[in-house]
């Protein structure tokens, strides 16, 4: 979500002094909540100097907080209306950020990861490197950890970390790996050089049969 707080605490700012200056009535609190009243009208007129972003979230705040206030029809709409706009723009932007996961992993080990360029695809590069790790250490990949394959996509092809996302690509290197093997370890395109000292300092579990200094 893009947010700019300047922008928004100048919005929100003029959001207040039409309230208090206005003629409405000043914000009260039942049950430790504000109560906005009519303040509503004067959130909607200062919606259009608002990113689509703050916008989706001053008109989730009217419905959570002034629950009260009965929007009319067009209202609704238009509430229905950013809340789609916002879900397709995180949407969006969720294409290009991958979540390295894996299906038996104990507990959230995910770790997220970002192509800037738009032009990876990170479920192809997760599940090479995954192969690459089995294959230079007799091991099964899971024993690399997720976090090891997102820092070689890191290092070795252009990806960024990134904070967690709700939209992101899963990457399983559980089934995005099955029955791919001789496709991915075929594509000249994904190979890097130094893949292995990437990798070995992210072993996990089990000792590989083939050791690393």
């Amino acid at each position: 979500m893009n947010i700019e707080p300047s922008h928004f605490t100048d919005a929100s700012g003029a959001m207040a002094l039409a309230v208090d200056g206005d003629g409405f009535p000043q914000p009260q609190l039942i049950g430790g909540q504000p109560y906005l009243g009519n303040t509503a009208h004067a959130l909607y007129s200062n919606m259009q100097s608002l990113t689509k972003d703050e916008r989706a979230l001053v008109a989730s705040w009217v419905e959570q907080y002034d629950p009260k206030y009965e929007m009319d029809d067009a209202e609704v709409a238009h509430i229905e209306e950013l809340s789609a706009e916002a879900e397709a723009d995180m949407q969006a932007r969720g294409r290009h950020i991958y979540r390295v996961t894996h299906h038996y992993a104990i507990g959230n080990q995910d770790v997220f990861v970002k192509d800037p360029t738009g032009m990876l695809d990170g479920k192809r590069v997760g599940a090479y490197l995954f192969l690459k790790a089995y294959d230079f250490f007799d091991s099964p990949g899971f024993l690399v950890s997720n976090l090891g394959i997102a820092a070689a996509m890191v290092s070795l092809y252009g990806f960024e970390h990134c904070a967690a996302h709700p939209f992101a690509t899963p990457v399983d290197l559980y089934h995005d790996v099955e029955g791919k093997s001789k496709e991915l370890m075929a594509d000249a395109s994904l190979h890097r050089e130094g893949i292995r000292e990437a990798l070995a300092p992210h072993l996990d579990g089990i000792k590989p049969s083939k050791t690393w200094p």
